[in-house]
């Protein structure tokens, strides 16, 4: 399982077309079941919208097997909207990277932790 976060950009031309899209994920909302089934396998960390930016900011959990149906839902909004993924760590993950990067190098983390 990794963690990551996308983050899907509309152009004011195809704000409207992204919604209803974007909407079809929404449980209780109408959309094709095989989409509804493929964003269920996203464990949601947090979602952000930025109205101003034109952007949404989603964190989640992703298992490596159900890559294939993350493909699906970003190939569904990927004619009203682009999306940029990386693969992130969370706080803890990151901060047992820095201990093991300690012990690695530890005068760069000497250097990185001087007040």
């Amino acid at each position: 399982m990794g963690r990551y976060v996308t983050i899907y950009r509309w152009k004011p031309a195809t704000a409207m077309a992204f919604a209803k899209k974007w909407f079809k994920f929404v449980p209780g909302i109408p959309g094709p079941q095989k989409l509804k089934d493929a964003a269920a396998k996203f464990k949601q960390v947090s979602l952000s919208y930025s109205a101003v930016n034109s952007c949404i900011v989603f964190t989640y959990d992703l298992a490596d097997e159900d890559w294939p149906e993350a493909n699906m839902c970003a190939t569904f909004l990927s004619d009203v909207c682009t999306m940029e993924t990386f693969p992130v760590l969370s706080d803890v993950d990151q901060g047992k990277a820095n201990d093991l990067f300690g012990d690695v190098f530890p005068e760069i983390m000497d250097e990185w932790t001087k007040e």
